[in-house]
């Protein structure tokens, strides 16, 4: 190249060229050092960054996830606080029932012993009623369990697909029909799982001989259709003018299957609900269709689903006539970044009326000694639940440590992908820094090797 070049400087260019390249690669590498990231741009590695950033919206997302795990680790905490309350007053209960059997205690002791009993029960729903986890209540809303003015006056409980929240029976019962544990007349059993919901319907006909009488029952049915089969199942109850003074009349249609019996004189729910059972018991063909009956001692009376058979596993349905949510019984973790990551928290049904305390008595020893065996089912009952959210803490704990691994191992893979090789940035930002003094030096030459020109014009 010719030094007499005066209007185009070539070397200069050339190295001012070189020096603009090297003063950008080493910008990029003092990011790359400043910011700890090997991506800062999307022009750094488009692929890269496409990658990295949906692995950042799955570790963040687990790490909220992880939090909401927690928070359900609480509310599981906060419930098994308040029942461990709870069986401690069934404790004291069964100490008062052992107190009251023993007959040295008078009539006042036994009325002063049944009120410190009433208090407990009072308690116990209070709890259930009162205790929440962010101001939403810890146990599962009753307000779906019918009574004798909604069921049996609305003439009929059908078969349908619309029961959104089945109840779950855990007091201690007399069953008949299917059972899975061989319970039977005369054998006190449950009628489910303990924390296991069934589609039911219960009836309380401990109201009548003071709200209503055995005449204004006369003529009301309740029934369940099964709706793989078609098959109908109808009680009615009536008078003796209608079963000719049996206690009841079995009939049958085709699918349709029906039971009248007879309830006249009677003005006791248990003793209604017995005539009722007893007919049901001693009917077979009633029984086959997979339904199960049961009934306390206190009037009330059960129809749900077996789910040992056909027929049950959740396919019968009754209509609820109080209305329910299908969201009242759980509380939905959110346990990861996808909508299908997570868990259901089942809410404990518990209250006074559910483990079977009601009707405790201990106003005479006989009442007391028959009490016992409530208690101590009430006992078992509390222990049931409070094993099932034991065990949903412990599923929580370990969702959360897989959580808390499958985030650690995202958080490796992203740093891979994204975060600055710190050493091998560094060798490159120093070649990049002598190149830089190098090319400026060779700039300044290029600068004056014009200058020879005036030599000339000297």
């Amino acid at each position: 190249m010719s030094v007499t070049v005066v209007a185009h400087n070539m070397l200069a260019a050339y190295g001012s060229r070189q020096l603009n390249i090297t003063a950008n690669s080493k910008q990029k590498s003092i990011e790359k050092l400043s910011s700890g990231y090997r991506i800062n741009r999307s022009a750094d590695d488009a692929a890269g960054l496409s990658i990295s950033e949906k692995m950042r919206r799955q570790i963040r997302g687990l790490s909220r996830g992880e939090q909401n795990s927690q928070d359900g680790i609480s509310f599981c905490q906060v419930a098994d606080g308040a029942m461990s309350e709870i069986q401690s007053m069934l404790h004291r209960m069964n100490e008062l029932c052992v107190q009251a059997a023993n007959g040295t205690n008078s009539e006042q002791d036994e009325q002063s012993i049944q009120s410190e009993i009433n208090q407990l029960k009072l308690e116990i729903n209070r709890i259930s009623d009162t205790t929440t986890f962010n101001d939403m209540p810890v146990f599962h809303d009753l307000n779906s369990v019918s009574s004798i003015g909604d069921v049996i006056g609305s003439d009929s409980i059908k078969g349908g697909n619309n029961l959104s929240e089945p109840l779950i029976i855990t007091n201690q019962q007399y069953k008949t029909g299917l059972t899975s544990s061989g319970a039977t007349e005369g054998h006190p059993g449950y009628a489910g799982r303990v924390g296991y919901p069934y589609s039911s319907v219960m009836m309380d006909f401990s109201g009548i001989g003071t709200s209503y009488t055995d005449s204004e029952l006369a003529g009301s049915s309740f029934s369940v259709s099964n709706p793989n089969t078609g098959e109908q199942y109808s009680i009615v109850l009536g008078l003796s003018s209608d079963t000719g003074g049996r206690p009841y009349i079995y009939s049958e249609d085709g699918d349709n299957h029906s039971l009248l019996v007879n309830i006249e004189g009677e003005n006791d729910g248990a003793r209604v609900v017995r005539r009722v059972f007893d007919a049901i018991g001693n009917t077979p063909n009633f029984t086959n269709g997979g339904v199960q009956y049961a009934r306390d001692n206190y009037g009330k009376f059960w129809i749900y689903d077996n789910k040992t058979a056909n027929f049950g596993n959740s396919s019968m349905r009754f209509a609820s006539p109080a209305g329910s949510s299908s969201d009242k019984d759980k509380i939905w973790i959110q346990s990861g970044d996808t909508a299908e990551n997570g868990l259901y928290i089942k809410k404990p049904y518990l209250n006074s009326s559910i483990i079977g305390i009601d009707g405790v008595d201990v106003t005479s020893p006989d009442n007391a000694k028959n009490s016992l065996a409530a208690i101590s089912s009430a006992i078992d009952i509390v222990s049931g639940i409070r094993g099932e959210i034991g065990a949903q803490q412990n599923r929580i704990e370990h969702t959360i440590n897989v959580t808390a691994t499958t985030k650690e191992n995202l958080e490796a893979s992203e740093s891979k992908i994204r975060d600055t090789d710190m050493a091998t940035e560094i060798v490159k930002n120093q070649k990049q820094t002598v190149l830089e003094q190098v090319g400026q030096s060779m700039l300044s030459q290029a600068n004056q090797m014009p200058q020879g020109i005036l030599n000339l014009l000297q």
